[in-house]
């Protein structure tokens, strides 16, 4: 299960760099959108309109993508958790003064 936590991060860490990736090309594209839109070249904005979608489509894929998997790593902590704390329940009052303890803060 730790296995799928670590490929639950480096999906969070290559959402990063896609959203990353995204940002640039919107800032390229912005001016690409109000040049043609000043000269009214249609060319232009119809390559700004496509730049514009495909970066929705990409963003919206990406977070139905990311959710998914917190799903998953979401049970994943829960189940680590339970088994951990029972086995700790009874031997260890420590492991449960320190879970208190963060979660008080």
């Amino acid at each position: 299960s730790s296995g799928i936590n670590a490929e639950y991060g480096v999906l969070i860490r290559h959402a990063a760099l896609v959203l990353f990736t995204l940002g640039a090309i919107i800032f390229i594209t912005g001016p690409i959108g109000f040049y043609g839109s000043v000269r009214q070249n249609r060319n232009m904005l119809l390559v700004y309109f496509i730049l514009v979608t495909l970066v929705l489509i990409v963003n919206v894929t990406l977070a139905i993508t990311v959710y998914q998997g917190r799903d998953v790593n979401t049970s994943n902590i829960r189940h680590l958790y339970d088994s951990e704390t029972s086995h700790n329940a009874t031997t260890n009052t420590t492991s449960n003064l320190v879970i208190d303890t963060i979660q008080r803060t």
